[in-house]
């Protein structure tokens, strides 16, 4: 589901990396044999987590700069959108504005959507 890479301090304050990877249960094993047979580590520490998501659903929105796709999420009864970085970084390679731009514009897109 999510993978991420954390910079550590290992014993005698030595550098490491943290490797982090959020799976369903049915992936654990397939994953970490693709762990330890792709890294130099000797073990694979494992925990359960729990995790509780917002319902979600997609839609397009329409910026000045093109049509960009958002994650809308409810809570509350109120409503919030994430647009996806992928097609944000598309649209701005494509109009030649920045990502950080594209995303306002996206979010400000879907606000004003919200009041008509």
């Amino acid at each position: 589901l999510d993978v991420w890479v954390t910079n550590i301090l290992m014993k005698k304050g030595r550098p490491g990396f943290l490797l982090s990877v959020l799976a369903e249960s049915p992936h654990v094993t397939r994953l970490a044999d693709c762990i330890l047979s792709g890294t130099s580590t000797s073990g694979v520490r494992l925990r359960q987590v729990e995790r509780i998501k917002l319902d979600r659903k997609s839609t397009e929105v329409d910026t000045r700069y093109g049509k960009v796709k958002v994650k809308v999420f409810t809570i509350d009864e109120e409503k919030r959108c994430a647009p996806e970085y992928e097609d944000c970084l598309r649209v701005a390679r494509a109009s030649g504005r920045g990502v950080a731009d594209v995303m306002e514009e996206a979010r400000n897109a879907f606000r004003r959507s919200l009041e008509d």
